[in-house]
């Protein structure tokens, strides 16, 4: 990502120490200026031009920042802490609707669809329309006199909108408020929960992000640097230890008016922090955890400062301008944090040239010339953060070979934690020398997996005919009924394939049968019988010879059958639900014996017919010759 240009300031002319919000505006390049004192300023932030601006009387004072409803084609803003104005983007605000409320209001939100929200001060949310017709009444409390809201954001989410705020009361106690409002009903569905910090540390900054798969997460910046990822799915009624949602440690100083933005799904940027004793906007890569860009403040932010960032710049409000950095948020990957995980380096001077070398390479798909030392590296670094999983850096080191077997003890329970079933079986077909017990380790995850979890692994068109995978729901069977009914290869089976070529790749891997048979005595009983029952299947179909790379023929599957059957022969014997496949096989392998006897005792027959049918050889005889007839 290239460094940001130099910052852009806005508002030239009026206070800027009295900015108390922006805001979204009419369209992707206006933003909303909002001042405690006076003035509401729409300031179009591509052009640095000003749209509009509206200035209050001196008995009026704005308590929260305007917003404009594309909903109402209205702008709205909260005066005197209990009225609401209402005007048109081209009218006067002299000409606004005023609603008085009988309690004060904390804040509006503006959606993009719905109606603006209404936050009130005692905590509660309500629809514009529907505070509006009820703001004589007065409305039940859902926060404690004790607690005041420090952070709150609301989001529309479909059909419906979700409102989060966070709360603290004097003892430094925090809790975590989520309200979902149903359009038109207006219903409210409210879940909170007590948040859990560590003795002497306090939330900093907090901010709503979306993550990639567009579920939303709220960001906490801890006073000790810690930054948290709280998913709003995990906010109940139960109490939340930020410690279990810990993402990185940044290793700056948090300033008492810091401020937090998400930059996208990879990103989030905080400011003022101290690095190096210099005020900076530093922005984080959450995945890794490391420094993207870090931009030194040249004048002090204000003491109530609120980064915002409307997709293409970061607004911060200072002591004495509005500044606006360039910044566009890019894809994370394991490429563009390289060389940076191992301290948080400025990407404007990332070291060694080794380094820079080794990413553009990695930019470029030439891994060729990465060695092992430095790739067990990189993967480390990441496998050991728990919240970075760089899936697609990790695919193309796989299928590079670049993988060795001094990291699978960590690379392989990683996909297993987060059940990365096709990147788990990528890395058992290409990764070289992978031993018994990560095979046997992996196949008791396959074992324990749904088959919808294998949907991404594909059969060739070639094996889908004779591909038999395991059926895990008819382990259900075996042990309900005690049998397996129509095992011999229903026809159900065909739709397994997935998983079938999953389990076919280990089947087919090279392998110490002492060492196997003793990783195979770890396996549970239950996922053991499913293996059975899949080995009698493949030992049904299997091919005489390998017809394909990962595919067993029928020697492997006797030697797993066998080597199974060693390591579990007591279970077996106690285990009533296990006779059902074991008389099974032996039916089946009788059968064969049966059949062999009889086609070797063929080959006598055979050979004695072949004889005794043979045309007689023709013999030579020339154009002159004598013969000599023996009559007896």
């Amino acid at each position: 990502m290239d460094a940001p240009v130099k910052a852009h300031e806005f508002l030239h002319g009026i206070d800027k120490s009295s900015l108390i919000g922006i805001t979204h505006g009419l369209d992707a390049d206006t933003l909303v200026f909002t001042h405690s004192r006076h003035h509401i300023v729409v300031e179009n932030v591509k052009d640095r031009v000003t749209v509009s601006s509206w200035s209050m009387k001196q008995i009026h004072h704005i308590t929260a920042p305007a917003v404009y409803s594309p909903n109402r084609n209205q702008f709205l803003t909260v005066v005197n802490k209990n009225v609401i104005h209402c005007w048109d983007k081209d009218s006067k605000i002299e000409q606004a609707k005023k609603y008085s409320f009988q309690k004060p209001i904390h804040q509006l939100f503006s959606t993009a669809t719905m109606e603006p929200i209404i936050l009130h001060a005692n905590g509660r949310v309500q629809l514009f329309s529907i505070g509006v017709a009820q703001r004589k009444q007065l409305l039940a409390a859902l926060i404690s006199t004790a607690e005041h809201i420090v952070w709150s954001d609301a989001v529309e989410l479909n059909s419906h909108i979700m409102s989060v705020m966070v709360t603290q009361t004097k003892e430094y106690e925090y809790k975590i408020y989520i309200q979902a409002l149903v359009d038109p009903q207006s219903t409210v569905e409210t879940v909170d929960a007590p948040l859990l910090l560590q003795a002497g540390t306090h939330v900093s900054s907090c901010c709503l992000h979306q993550t990639i798969n567009k579920k939303f997460d709220i960001l906490m910046l801890l006073s000790d640097g810690q930054l948290c990822s709280i998913p709003t799915e995990a906010v109940t009624h139960q109490s939340l230890n930020t410690m279990d949602y810990n993402l990185h440690k940044i290793p700056c100083t948090v300033e008492k008016n810091v401020s937090i933005t998400s930059t996208g799904p990879s990103n989030v940027a905080a400011a003022p922090v101290k690095l190096d004793n210099i005020d900076v906007l530093g922005i984080w890569n959450l995945r890794f955890g490391t420094l993207v860009h870090k931009i030194p403040l040249s004048s002090p932010v204000h003491k109530a400062s609120q980064l915002f960032y409307n997709g293409e710049q970061l607004f911060l409000p200072c002591a004495d301008s509005v500044l606006a950095f360039p910044h566009e948020s890019q894809p994370s990957t394991l490429a563009s944090v390289l060389g940076m995980s191992t301290g948080m380096v400025d990407p404007m001077n990332r070291g060694s040239n080794e380094t820079e070398k080794l990413c553009s390479l990695l930019k470029a798909g030439d891994l060729t010339n990465l060695t092992s030392s430095k790739v067990k590296q990189l993967l480390q670094s990441s496998l050991l953060d728990t919240k970075a999983f760089p899936r697609d850096n990790l695919l193309q080191f796989v299928r590079s070979g670049l993988i060795r077997s001094s990291i699978l003890q960590d690379f392989v329970p990683k996909l297993i934690q987060k059940k990365d079933v096709y990147l788990l079986h990528e890395a058992m077909k290409y990764l070289p020398d992978v031993s018994d017990f990560t095979m046997v380790q992996v196949l008791d995850f396959y074992l324990s997996q749904e088959n919808g979890a294998f949907s991404e692994i594909v059969a060739p068109p070639q094996e889908i005919a004779t591909l038999m995978g395991p059926l895990v729901d008819r382990l259900a069977e075996v042990n309900n009924n005690g049998a397996d009914e129509d095992a011999d290869v229903p026809a159900t089976y065909r739709q397994w394939t997935g998983k079938a070529v999953a389990i076919d790749q280990l089947l087919s891997m090279k392998y110490n049968d002492v060492v196997l048979m003793q990783e195979l005595q770890k396996l549970q009983l239950d996922r053991v019988l499913v293996l059975l029952q899949y080995l009698y299947c493949k030992l049904k179909h299997s091919p005489i010879k390998e017809e394909a790379t990962g595919t067993p023929d029928i020697t492997q599957v006797c030697d797993w059958l066998s080597l199974l059957l060693d390591a579990h022969f007591s279970s077996f014997v106690l285990d009533k639900k296990s006779h059902v496949i074991l008389l099974k096989i032996v039916a089946f392998v009788s059968d064969q014996v049966h059949v062999y006897n009889e086609l070797a005792s063929l080959e006598p027959i055979l050979m004695q017919l072949r004889e005794q049918l043979q045309l007689p050889t023709q013999k030579y005889v020339g154009d002159y010759c004598i013969e000599i007839l023996c009559i007896r």
